[in-house]
Parts: C-alpha cells; structure tokens; sequence
C-alpha cells in the first residue's frame, strides 16, 4: 500500500491504498495534474543526496541541478528509469514497502553505487517518495555520512513530512 497527499486549491487530501485506487479516485478531479501537483518533487537530503519519486523523476525534475546517479527503488514490478544519457548512471534495485526482499547484498550494493557517485550528486527514489527511498536516504547518512542511525531518521523526516516508514 502506498500514502498519497494530494493538494488542491484550498485543502489536502491523504489517500491510502494501491495504485488502482488512486487512479479510481483521481477520475473525480478532472482537472487535478497529479504529474505537477504531487507535493514532493526533489528535496535535497545533503550536499550530495537527493531524495524524490517516481513521477517527478519522469517529468524531468533533475534537469538543470547537480545529479549524476540514479538509485530507483521501486518494487519489483516498477520500473521508472528516467531517459538514458550519456553522463548518468542508474541503479535499480526493487524490495517492498515492507522491506521483505531488502536483502545484505542489495544493501552493499546501493552503498557501493551511492559511494562511487557522492561527488557528483545522488538521487534515491521510489514510486511515492514515501517509504522506501527516505528509507534508503537514511541509511546513506548513516553509513556514508556517520549519522548515528536515530538523527539520520530524524534528518530525512524533517526534510520529508510526508515520510510513512517508522523508527
């Protein structure tokens, strides 16, 4: 399951259930872009680490700004790659929302790709922005920064209100 906020003109709608609901729902707001209007976009977590979801990948929202990696955690059967160049690299590297296939290898192996590329600027996403990339910005500062594990949680929910996953 996913957590979606909607904002519209005067108020915010929170919206919890699967993809398929929210494309239910969405056909009642004709006029609502979800494309644009997704409260999250692109938040910087650190100097080198940004944090984002799927959507606003897709519509281009790294054009123009510092990033040169791509980490996309999406779940198995999502796969949102932004267009290919030339000077990006990209990880995919899919688990749950639960964490279930979050494995020790999978673990090094965004360590290492988030290791290789901090000097040019790193972007860890997944389909919502909520759960599974704050998950993995948080556990980059720990590891890449030397948070202790309590203030990176603490870092990436003040900079993401919307985070769903849990101390």
């Amino acid at each position: 399951y996913f957590v979606y906020y909607i904002r519209l003109k005067h108020w915010t709608i929170r919206v919890v259930g699967r993809m398929a609901d929210l494309t239910e729902i969405l056909e009642y707001f004709p006029n609502f872009d979800y494309r644009t209007q997704m409260t999250m976009d692109l938040l910087q977590i650190s100097e080198w680490l940004y944090q984002s979801h799927s959507l606003a990948i897709n519509s281009g929202v790294c054009q123009g700004r510092p990033i040169r990696a791509f980490i996309c955690v999406n779940e198995n059967n999502e796969r949102y790659l932004p267009h290919a160049s030339n000077d990006m690299n990209y990880l995919w590297c899919s688990f749950n929302d639960p964490g279930e296939q979050l494995t020790t290898q999978k673990l090094k192996i965004i360590i290492e790709f988030a290791r290789t590329f901090k000097n040019d600027g790193v972007v860890v996403y997944c389909f919502g922005g909520i759960n599974r990339s704050p998950l993995i910005c948080a556990y980059l500062l720990h590891v890449l920064d030397d948070f202790p594990p309590e203030k990176a949680y603490q870092h990436v929910s003040r900079i993401n209100r919307h985070i769903g996953i849990r101390q």
